[in-house]
C-alpha cells in the first residue's frame, strides 16, 4: 500500500473534520463518541507529522542552534506516547523559530487535546460519561484539532489540482474555481483556514456552560463510586484499610527496585519448587530467605515513606475531587477549567478502575 502524498493527507484530514462536525452536532451520544475517537485519530496523525518534521529539521546543522535536540530515547517516547508528542507544540519549531510563521496552536489547544485524548479513552473503554460533557468536550477537541490541522500545513506550499481532486475538495466545501490566477491551485494553509472557518458554526462552547457540565460529570461519577464503596463495606475487614492498600499498590506498582526484588524472590521460589527435596541444600534455603527478606524490606521501606509523605487514601482523593467539582462552576476561563478537570478526571478514572476491580473480586468470592 502506497503512503499518502501531501494531497492525500490534506483531503483525508479535511474529510475527517467535516464528518466529525456532523457527528458532534447530532443528538446521538454514540455518534458524538465516534467523533471524539475520530478526532483523536486525526490528532495522532497530525502530531506524528509535526514530530517527524521536528526531528528532520533539528538534525540539520543549519538549524541546530535554533531548534531543540531530540536524543533517540526522547524520540522513542514521542513515537509511543501522545502526551510526549504534544510537548513538541510547546517547543521552538521550524515553522515559528526559522520560517517565522505565526503560531496557530495555543496553550489552551494543547490542554484541550490532552483532555480529548484521555476522554477518548474514557468514551471508548467506559460508558459512564455524561452525554452533555461528551458533546462539549468533543466541540472543544474539534476546535483544537482544527487549529493543529491548519498549523500542519505550510504557507506557500500548494499544487495544481486535477478535476478529480477538485471534486473531492468540493465535497468538503473547498471551491477553487474562482482562483484569481485563472486555474485551480490548492494552497494548503489558505484552504485549511477557509475550511475551518466554514466548519466552525455551532462549535462554540461557553466557559460557564462547560464548567457546569464538567462539574456535573464529576458529581455523577463520584456518586456512583460512593455507592460501590458502600457496597464494599459489606466485605470482611475495615473498608478504609482495604482502600489504603489499593492506594499503596497503585502508587508503587511501578517501583523498579520492588519489582526487581519481587522477580528475584519469585524465581528462587519457582526454582526450589521444581527440585526434589533431597536436591535442596541449606545454602539454597538461605538464598530463598535472603530474597524474601530483601523484597519485604523494600516493601516496608515504601510503606514507611508513604506514611511519612502523606496520609491520603482513596477517600481523601474523592474528597479532593468533590472540592474540584464544587469549584469548577466558579471558573470563567477555559484553560483553567480544562486543566483542573483533566487532573481530577485522571485521578478519578484510576480510582474507578480500582473500585471496579475490588467489587468484581468481592463478588467472585461470594458467588
Amino acid at each position: 500500500m502506497e503512503p499518502y502524498d501531501d494531497f492525500g493527507r490534506f483531503i483525508l484530514g479535511a474529510e475527517q473534520l467535516s464528518v466529525c462536525r456532523e457527528l458532534l452536532l447530532s443528538a446521538s451520544t454514540p455518534k458524538q463518541r465516534m467523533a471524539v475517537i475520530l478526532l483523536d485519530s486525526l490528532a495522532e496523525a497530525l502530531l506524528y507529522r509535526v514530530m517527524q518534521e521536528a526531528f528532520l529539521y533539528s538534525d540539520q546543522a543549519w538549524f541546530s542552534d535554533l531548534l531543540p535536540l531530540y536524543p533517540e530515547k526522547k524520540r522513542q517516547r514521542m513515537r509511543t506516547h501522545f502526551a510526549e508528542k504534544l510537548k513538541i507544540l510547546r517547543e521552538p519549531s521550524y515553522a515559528i523559530a526559522v520560517a517565522g510563521y505565526p503560531a496557530i496552536v495555543t496553550e489552551t489547544d494543547i490542554t484541550t487535546m490532552a483532555i480529548g485524548h484521555s476522554y477518548r479513552n474514557a468514551a471508548y473503554h467506559r460508558d459512564t460519561h455524561n452525554p452533555a460533557v461528551l458533546a462539549t468536550i468533543g466541540k472543544m477537541f474539534f476546535k483544537s484539532v482544527s487549529a493543529l490541522f491548519v498549523s500542519a500545513q505550510h504557507p506557500g506550499v500548494g499544487l495544481y489540482i486535477t478535476k478529480g481532486q477538485a471534486a473531492r475538495l468540493s465535497s468538503v466545501g473547498i471551491d477553487l474555481s474562482e482562483s484569481k490566477l485563472g486555474h485551480e491551485i490548492l494552497e494548503y494553509r489558505d484552504a485549511a483556514i477557509g475550511l475551518i472557518s466554514s466548519l466552525k458554526d455551532g462549535m462554540d462552547v461557553a466557559a460557564e456552560d462547560m464548567a457546569l457540565e464538567l462539574a456535573e460529570d464529576l458529581e455523577s461519577r463520584l456518586e456512583d463510586l460512593k455507592e460501590s464503596i458502600d457496597y464494599l463495606r459489606e466485605a470482611p475487614g475495615d473498608i478504609d484499610e482495604h482502600l489504603e492498600w489499593m492506594e499503596f499498590w497503585t502508587s508503587n506498582c511501578d517501583d523498579e527496585e520492588l519489582m526487581r526484588l519481587k522477580d528475584a524472590r519469585d524465581k528462587t521460589i519457582h526454582d526450589l519448587r521444581n527440585m526434589s527435596v533431597n536436591q535442596i541444600t541449606p545454602a539454597m534455603r538461605d538464598e530463598e530467605a535472603r530474597a524474601a527478606n530483601a523484597h519485604g524490606n523494600r516493601f516496608w521501606e515504601l510503606w514507611q515513606e508513604r506514611e511519612t509523605r502523606t496520609n491520603s487514601t482513596i477517600l481523601d482523593s474523592l474528597s479532593d475531587i468533590q472540592k474540584v467539582a464544587t469549584r469548577l462552576p466558579m471558573r470563567t476561563l477555559l484553560a483553567p477549567i480544562l486543566e483542573e478537570y483533566r487532573a481530577a478526571d485522571e485521578r478519578l478514572s484510576t480510582i474507578e478502575q480500582q473500585i471496579s476491580e475490588a467489587v468484581a473480586a468481592y463478588e467472585a468470592q461470594t458467588s
